[in-house]
């Protein structure tokens, strides 16, 4: 089972919910993670036995390797990261499958890894119509955002030109005000001086 997977819900809807778009560069695909676990086993016990005649080979070791951490992905993690996982786990299986002869051969565990991938693959081509339109919500939403601000500074400016003026006119009169007192000041010292 993988790490911290939950079992999928039953529920009516299913076959709506399997033809639906889903996120999945983001959201959880608990249904479709779900389809990979036993083809992972099968892989694993298929590459223990084949250990046992050839320990230590470097393709199957890493085909092992490469199970032990698909399993230990989050069950309810992007479907993405578990495509990723699938894709290097199909080279790997595909680099035996090379050099291997009938007896040896894993071709209906690569077989049907490749069927699950293709799936994963045809569900991200089927998605990126939604992402993209929301992409595209977000991006018209910004920019409105930038046009209403501005639009807003535009239709309220005489508010702030009004209070600016008389803010204006304010300093200049207190300005006026501080000179003739200035200049008043400095003709009674000159004439304290005659």
């Amino acid at each position: 089972r993988l790490r911290g997977g939950r079992a999928p819900t039953s529920h009516g809807g299913l076959r709506a919910e399997a033809d639906a778009p889903r996120d999945v560069f983001g959201g959880e695909s608990l249904a479709e993670t779900t389809r990979l676990e036993p083809l992972v086993r099968s892989l694993v016990d298929r590459t223990a036995a084949l250990l046992e005649a050839w320990p230590g080979h470097p393709a199957l070791v890493a085909i092992s390797t490469l199970c032990e951490r698909l399993h230990s992905f989050r069950a309810d993690s992007p479907l993405m990261q578990f495509l990723t996982g699938c894709e290097l786990l199909l080279k790997r299986c595909w680099e035996w499958e090379a050099v291997a002869c009938r007896e040896t051969s894993i071709k209906p565990q690569i077989d049907a890894l490749a069927a699950l991938v293709l799936r994963w693959r045809r569900m991200e081509v089927e998605a990126w119509p939604a992402l993209l339109r929301r992409a595209a919500e977000r991006a018209h939403d910004a920019a409105l955002l930038k046009i209403w601000a501005r639009l807003f500074h535009v239709v309220n400016s005489h508010l702030w030109a009004d209070s600016s003026a008389a803010a204006a006119d304010d300093d200049a009169a207190d300005a006026s005000a501080a000179g003739a007192d200035a200049a008043d000041a400095a003709d009674a010292d000159r004439t304290a001086h005659l």
